[in-house]
């Protein structure tokens, strides 16, 4: 178990919502192997926080990565994780969220569509317009050369 400086303490309580303390944090060869088996740099089971090879406790995106552990403590802490409504909720709700993004992908894609459809149909006016001019040009040549001018 990695027992935290008193200033990582102190600094990651307030931003986390818990005091680091209070959670099992682990690193080394079981904790890094733990997190490659999750291709993860670091993950939280049960209320214990594993970290990855290359942790440094003073270095911004160490602290980063474990704050972001912690705030996944606090939370599971906040919901009650052993809640089975709470959990079929949030299933509920990460499903709901999934659907909005498909939704959002797809009307973006019909959107795209509909742009190019727009574009390649200015383009086709184009040709059409210049096709009109260079048939005016020739009838007014032919024109000119009937009249005699």
């Amino acid at each position: 178990m990695l027992p935290l400086r008193e200033t990582t303490r102190r600094f990651l309580a307030p931003i986390v919502g818990l005091d680091p303390a209070t959670v099992p944090i682990y690193r080394g060869a079981e904790a890094a192997q733990l997190a490659a088996a999750y291709d993860a740099e670091a993950l939280t089971v049960d209320g214990a926080v594993f970290l990855g090879p290359g942790y440094a406790e003073d270095t911004p995106e160490s602290l980063g990565l474990l704050a972001h552990e912690l705030t996944h403590v606090a939370e599971n802490r906040e919901q009650g994780a052993g809640s089975r409504e709470q959990s079929a909720e949030r299933r509920e709700q990460s499903a709901e969220r999934r659907e909005q993004r498909t939704e959002n992908r797809e009307q973006g894609t019909e959107n795209r569509e509909q742009r190019t459809g727009n574009r390649e149909q200015r383009t086709g006016n184009r040709e059409q317009g210049t096709e009109n001019r260079e048939q005016g040009t020739e009838n007014r040549e032919q024109g000119t050369e009937r009249s005699g001018w």
